[in-house]
């Protein structure tokens, strides 16, 4: 293997003589194995041949020379300890995106439930009040737009509740799944099935995340996935219960992407605030199915497994 060659050459010029030149071609094969997605066990695995191998003919290991190894392991490991530390980051970064739009969505919800229902009622009670002066016929013909404000007042209202689910608080995720499956049904004409029931609660964490899930789910489904029919189902087991939501839609290839962006990594990252996954099934006109786990751990009880279709 010629980066074993490389790296077991490395070593023997640095045992010649520290070297800063080493070092620096050392980092750059590290930067290369990474480039060619080398596991970490794979680097230590080159590492500890090409130090066998050099120190073989040695009756014991000189201190010098382990040394001066590690310091060539530490620089060629100095680019998957950049990875990492960019991926804590990444995962920091996208926890905060996760509270503020949190943190957004409820002061949306109650920005359409307060204010906007506020306005609209008194809307409708000036209307009232100036068709009181009117004709019975003139009346008469306000009366669709008396339906059609009414029917603005309950999507608002509906709208807030869905973005945030006092139902999840007070009754739990499998009504507030109900709530939101009926209101995503009303207005995408999706047939939305929920099956089963959750034999207990769960602490409100990991009930948001869940839900926030769903929800970004359906999203997904309606925007992408051109499906008709969704069914959710509820099922408890021995030490589980698992939440299996199924979309007709189109699917995709997730080797090739285009399975929700950003979305799915939102997903991924409130999941695992809780201890949770995420797992992506999906096959081009077959649907998509994503899987949400939570370990038993983060809640004090069983695993709990929940497969939701995506789009």
């Amino acid at each position: 293997m010629a980066q074993a060659r490389r790296y077991r050459g490395l070593l023997e010029q640095q045992w010649s003589g520290p070297s800063e030149a080493v070092l620096s071609q050392a980092y750059g094969l590290g930067r290369e194995l990474l480039a060619e997605n080398a596991t970490l066990l794979e680097v230590v695995a080159l590492h500890h041949n090409a130090l066998a191998e050099g120190l073989e003919a040695e009756a014991t290991a000189p201190p010098s020379r382990v040394r001066a190894a590690g310091q060539v392991l530490s620089e060629m490991l100095a680019s998957y300890e950049m990875l990492l530390r960019g991926y804590g980051d990444a995962n920091r970064a996208l926890r905060g995106m996760n509270a503020r739009l949190e943190a957004q969505v409820t002061q949306i919800a109650r920005t359409l439930h307060d204010e906007s229902g506020q306005l609209l009622a008194a809307v409708m009670i000036r209307m009232d009040q100036a068709l009181a002066g009117l004709p019975a016929s003139a009346q008469a013909e306000f009366a669709p737009v008396r339906e059609l404000l009414d029917r603005v007042e309950f999507q608002l209202r509906r709208l807030a509740h869905e973005l945030h689910p006092t139902l999840l608080t007070d009754l739990g995720l499998r009504p507030a799944l109900e709530f939101l499956s009926d209101g995503v049904a009303a207005r995408t004409g999706l047939a939305i099935a929920i099956e089963g029931h959750l034999a207990q609660r769960l602490p409100a964490p990991v009930e948001l995340s869940l839900y926030r899930c769903v929800q970004e789910c359906f999203n997904n489904v309606v925007r992408h996935a051109h499906a008709r029919r969704v069914q959710v189902q509820l099922r408890a087991g021995a030490g589980a219960f698992e939440i299996r939501v199924c979309d007709d839609g189109r699917g995709f290839d997730p080797a090739v992407g285009g399975g929700g962006g950003m979305g799915l990594a939102g997903m991924r990252e409130r999941l695992r605030e809780v201890g949770g996954e995420v797992a992506v099934d999906s096959r081009p006109g077959e649907g998509t199915v994503v899987t949400l786990r939570v370990a038993g751990a983060a809640y004090g009880g069983p695993n709990v497994v929940a497969t939701v279709a995506g789009g």
